[in-house]
């Protein structure tokens, strides 16, 4: 009988320090997606976001490409035009809308088409390639590099520059 009124104890113990506490619903997120293609690697629903530059060096476009260098590549031309000042251009993925000129090459494309199939309304492409870089770097053995996301694709190319 000991053991019933311990179990009370509990019971009340709980109500009280739960008593005024609300929660707002948190799941659905707006991460939820992007953390599901940023981890889901392996195993049951798996995105395979990782695959592509899974080991380092490897490019299923074959020898002499290397599509971690590429993801990062993508990323850097898409945010160099980016000025904190005047608070235009970054990582917005306006890169699409600048294929050619300063940014030549089939990295860029073969990149872009990579990242596609995981673009979604709850997932802008600027945020997965952002997420591309957090890949590469760590696929290469590089640090864990903090993603941000929430970003707004642009919908124009960016400033010249």
């Amino acid at each position: 009988m000991g053991w019933i009124r311990s179990l009370a104890g509990v019971a009340l113990a709980l109500s009280v320090s739960l008593e005024g506490t609300e929660a707002a619903p948190t799941w659905p997120s707006s991460v939820d997606e992007l953390e599901d293609i940023m981890f889901l690697n392996t195993g049951y629903r798996a995105r395979g976001f990782a695959a592509p530059v899974t080991p380092c060096g490897f490019s299923a476009q074959g020898p002499g490409r290397n599509a971690a260098a590429e993801f990062i590549r993508v990323a850097f031309h898409d945010m160099a035009t980016g000025n904190v000042y005047l608070g235009n251009g970054g990582l917005d993925a306006s890169i699409v809308f600048e294929l050619g000129g300063d940014n030549i090459g089939p990295a860029f494309e073969t990149t872009l088409t990579t990242l596609a199939p995981y673009l979604s309304s709850r997932s802008s492409l600027s945020d997965i390639i952002a997420m591309s870089v957090y890949t590469a770097v760590r696929s290469c053995g590089g640090p864990i590099i903090p993603v941000k996301t929430g970003r707004v694709d642009a919908s124009e190319a960016g400033p010249p520059g």
